[in-house]
């Protein structure tokens, strides 16, 4: 590595290229060469100062302006028939990530709420559209947290034949707990990773030493 820019040499290089090539790829640039024409010194590039094109159906990369196609190594993470950049294992986990981010919003919104799921209100006279919303207004600002002054949510006191009816669902079916494990498991193989190495659950039976070490 070319030692003007890598004070911490081969570590740092590679710590900087295994990163770019786990985001969808990592080019490297000779920046001198040995009389045989074999590579001397070299750098990453930060992979948006690369510009990729199609020539005559060849690659051609461009630095500033500068044509570097015989001096730069493309390492793409993922490769496509026809396509100019490499794609990261992220991409292909975009629909778990969507999803875990989903489940995980969802769970802050629920302990922010006080950590009450939704239930419903009855009252046994027929109410009109505003006392409905009337009481419902009532009902949420007792239960959400007073965020101005940081008191907690307040206790309810129901009469007149008021009730309320908390969805038959527990806080753990509205964490959906099984849901965020399958989309991180999902995650984690795309890199390659055993969930289990991660504390994920498998479907597998339990894992005894010998079988487990041979992931080292």
């Amino acid at each position: 590595p070319q030692p003007e820019v890598y004070s911490g040499g081969w570590p740092e290089f590679l710590t900087q290229v295994l990163v770019a090539w786990w985001l969808g790829e990592a080019f490297v640039w000779a920046t001198s060469r040995y009389a045989n024409g074999f590579p001397r010194t070299f750098v990453m590039l930060n992979p948006g100062w690369v510009n990729v094109e199609w020539d005559g159906g060849r690659k051609r990369y461009t630095l500033g302006g500068v044509d570097i196609t015989a001096d730069v190594l493309h390492l793409p993470y993922v490769s496509w028939p026809g396509d100019l950049h490499g794609h990261s294992p992220l991409e292909a986990a975009y629909g778990p990530l969507l999803t875990a981010a989903a489940v995980e919003s969802f769970t802050q919104g629920l302990a922010r709420s006080g950590g009450h799921p939704w239930a419903v209100l009855s009252h046994p006279a027929t109410l009109t559209a505003s006392q409905s919303d009337d009481l419902r207004s009532r009902y949420v600002e007792a239960r959400l947290p007073a965020l101005t002054n940081g008191q907690g949510a307040a206790p309810l006191v129901l009469s007149g034949g008021l009730t309320l009816t908390p969805l038959t669902v527990s806080v753990k079916e509205l964490a959906l707990i099984d849901v965020m494990q399958i989309a991180e498991a999902r995650i984690a193989t795309l890199f390659p990773c055993p969930p289990h190495l991660v504390g994920l659950p498998t479907a597998e039976d339990s894992l005894t030493y010998n079988n487990a070490s041979q992931y080292r």
